[in-house]
Formats: C-alpha cells, sequence, structure tokens
C-alpha cells in the first residue's frame, strides 16, 4: 500500500498537529519539505494553487491542505477514534484544539522572534532548508523569516504584552506540568484531538526553538 506523503517541516506549527495524528494513528507515511518538482507540479495545483504546510498527499492520490482538514478526514473514516466518549470531554477536546492551535500562536511567536541572540542561527539554518536548493537560497530563507517575524507583532507579541505574555506561558507550563504527571494525555490514556491542537505550538516552537526548549526544560520536567 502506498504510504501518505506529509508535505511539512519540523519547524512549522501546524505540520506538528497533522504528524501527530498520523503518528498516533498509525498511519504509514513520509515527510517531505514541499520543494520537490512533484509537490510543485502536481500537489499545489490540487490544493487549489495554495502552498502551504502541512498538506497531505494520501494514498490515494487525495490532497488534503491543512492540519484540522487532515485530522478531519481520518477521523471521520476511522469512526472518530480520538473523540471522547463523552459530550463535556468532546467539547473539551475542541477547546484545547483551538487553545494550541490559535490561543497559543502569541507565545509560540514571542519566543520564537523576540530573542534573536538565542535563536537566529537555528532559524537562519531551517528556514533555509525549506527553500528551493539553488543560489539565492539564503536569501530566500532569511526573507520568509523576516516576513513571520513581522507577523510575531501582527499577533500581538509586541513590547507592551511581553510581560504578561510570559506571565500566562509560565502559568499554563506549571499546570501542564502538574496535569501530565499524572496523565499521558489531556483525557487520561488516550490522546484526543485536543492534545493533536495543543501539541503544535508545544512542539514546532515551543519545544524546539533554543529560548523556549530552555524554559520548558527548567520548568516542566
Amino acid at each position: 500500500m502506498k504510504e501518505i506523503t506529509l508535505y511539512g517541516t519540523p519547524l512549522s506549527l501546524y505540520t506538528g498537529r497533522a504528524r501527530s495524528y498520523l503518528i498516533k494513528a498509525g498511519l504509514e507515511y513520509r515527510e517531505t519539505t514541499p520543494i520537490t518538482e512533484h509537490c510543485r507540479n502536481i500537489v499545489i495545483p490540487k490544493a487549489g494553487g495554495r502552498a502551504s504546510m502541512p498538506t497531505i498527499e494520501t494514498a490515494e492520490g487525495e490532497v488534503i491542505r491543512d492540519g484540522a482538514a487532515i485530522i478531519d478526514h481520518y477521523e471521520a473514516m476511522n469512526g472518530h477514534l480520538f473523540s471522547p466518549e463523552t459530550p463535556k470531554q468532546r467539547i473539551l477536546s475542541r477547546l484545547f484544539d483551538v487553545i494550541g492551535a490559535e490561543g497559543l500562536l502569541r507565545p509560540a511567536m514571542h519566543y520564537r522572534w523576540n530573542f534573536e541572540a538565542e535563536n537566529l542561527e537555528f532559524l537562519r539554518f531551517h528556514f533555509q532548508s525549506v527553500m528551493p536548493r539553488g543560489p539565492g537560497r539564503a536569501e530566500k530563507g532569511d526573507k520568509a523569516a523576516d516576513q513571520m517575524r513581522a507577523a510575531c507583532m501582527a499577533f500581538g507579541a509586541v513590547p507592551e504584552t511581553f510581560e504578561l505574555v510570559e506571565t500566562l506561558y509560565l502559568e499554563l507550563l506549571e499546570k501542564l506540568n502538574l496535569h501530565f504527571a499524572d496523565q499521558p494525555y489531556l483525557f487520561g490514556g488516550k490522546p484526543s484531538v485536543g492534545d493533536f491542537g495543543m501539541i503544535a505550538p508545544l512542539y514546532a516552537h515551543l519545544g524546539r526553538d533554543p529560548k523556549p526548549l530552555s524554559l520548558m526544560q527548567a520548568n516542566a520536567v
């Protein structure tokens, strides 16, 4: 059986959401950056001409763009394996999905882009790695990084909010650390859609970039 192809990168917040689902669902996949000729000529046109991460090409050749859509696609196929049983937990699972994928964008962007001394070389390497090989690769990577740096400000991670963002994030780490000391996932022994939403920022930004990684290691062991 042909495996799923996941177009993404460890640097991408939303790729982490889809990747974790594929792993926990036991689905065979391979991950590659979206710079191949096949991706440009076949996958992106099927995605409506929009190049974004994550995008998957299923074993049957169907193309699905966006982490939430990818999860919904396979949840519909497997009988909603990762949806909690009770109505209250299902609502909370979806809430945690939104908190992770949207609510934690501000600390994710803050800790990535507002600590240049700690993160710059790490980010430069990874942004260049998702650019097409050839002349100007470094410059293209730097340009993409600058665009995301500007987006950081648009998300509200500006000097006036730094103290509040950092205080709330450290409080969240403390609460999650207490919970996961007792349970492996949000609702017990099995991951939920909420877990996949939360892992998106907690892995790609907050668990890999040097500055927030050091915070996580110091405050959530």
